[in-house]
């Protein structure tokens, strides 16, 4: 399907210089929301040499098991996270993160979205993380947008205590 022509056009962009000669660690990032979800699965299956997991919301980077990842990170080492919206929630954030860490030398791959992304500038990886970064976010402000739908409709249909009913 088009990941399949994704990932040739992402692998093409990363070049063999870019996927040999890695030798440093894979670090795992696990991100879930501390109300209502768990880590099961996010990183099954990945052959990883540490995992920095969190409870906490992606509304925003200043997370504690996030920044000793960044900081934790060497040149040469690859980090590994499920899926671009457990590493971050805005599109300027994710960017900001993915560009903290390839900066650094460090591989970033996302597993759901079969993508990776390294410290050579490539403008079809830039626009991907763009394209799919924006299409997270969007698809947050809608869940959000018809979650305080759900709750005016419900405080609407709410029978005060002090009224009569009919």
């Amino acid at each position: 399907m088009w990941w399949d022509l994704l990932e040739f056009i992402l692998t093409g962009c990363v070049g063999d210089e870019g996927m040999s000669g890695l030798n440093g660690q894979r670090i795992g990032y696990v991100r879930v929301n501390p109300v209502d979800q768990n880590d099961q699965g996010q990183l099954d299956g990945e052959v990883l040499d540490r995992i920095f997991t969190e409870e906490a919301s992606g509304m925003d980077t200043d997370r504690p098991e996030l920044v000793k990842m960044i900081r934790f990170v060497r040149d040469r080492d690859t980090v590994v996270v499920h899926s671009m919206d457990r590493l971050a929630r805005h599109l300027e954030d994710l960017r900001s993160v993915v560009g903290r860490l390839t900066g650094k030398g460090v591989r970033v791959e996302f597993c759901k979205e079969n993508l990776v992304f390294t410290e050579e500038d490539c403008p079809m990886a830039t626009l991907m993380l763009s394209v799919l970064g924006a299409l997270a976010e969007f698809d947050r402000s809608l869940i959000k947008e018809r979650q305080r739908e759900a709750i005016a409709l419900a405080r609407r249909r709410v029978v005060h205590p002090r009224s009569k009913r009919t």
